[in-house]
């Protein structure tokens, strides 16, 4: 949640900007003014406060994931690659459900590795955030499961 009035702590890199979510972007593009050319390039401000972008996630859209996740899984049993088990119409809709669902999405992953990246790179965008997974770890489903688990913690998730 945003505040009309936030107060400033300092200055920290932008490369911290994955801890604080859009909100810190938010006001820095809001506050810019504020910054020196230099600093503007380089360093973001930091409200004080704790931002975290999980909402309350409503019984409905809870039922309906866990219904289209059980459906993805059931057709998508027999294939063993990605691009089948995430072109199924139940995997499609679990993406359209919103970024409401990536806490249950990181909790499902973190219960059990699966084909979830994908689900979760679309929706990290959608949160002007960047993939985490590192080039040399795609295909390792493991170590892409942890960098999305690490990421989830980073950016305030409870799962």
């Amino acid at each position: 949640m945003q505040s009309k009035n936030p107060k400033y702590w300092g200055v920290s890199p932008r490369a911290d900007y994955p801890k604080y979510g859009s909100f810190a972007t938010n006001v820095v593009d809001e506050h810019k003014n504020l910054l020196s050319d230099f600093q503007r390039d380089k360093w973001c401000v930091l409200v004080v406060g704790s931002y975290t972008p999980q909402k309350p996630i409503d019984s409905e859209t809870k039922r309906k994931f866990f219904q289209l996740a059980s459906n993805w899984k059931n057709e998508t049993r027999r294939f063993s690659t990605s691009l089948h088990k995430t072109s199924n119409d139940n995997y499609i809709d679990i993406m359209l459900l919103g970024t409401e669902v990536i806490p249950i999405i990181l909790e499902e992953l973190k219960r059990k590795s699966d084909h979830w990246f994908l689900a979760l790179k679309h929706l990290a965008r959608k949160l002007n955030q960047e993939d985490p997974v590192p080039k040399e770890h795609l295909g390792d489903m493991e170590k892409m499961r942890e960098d999305w688990l690490r990421w989830g913690e980073r950016m305030g998730y409870k799962f």
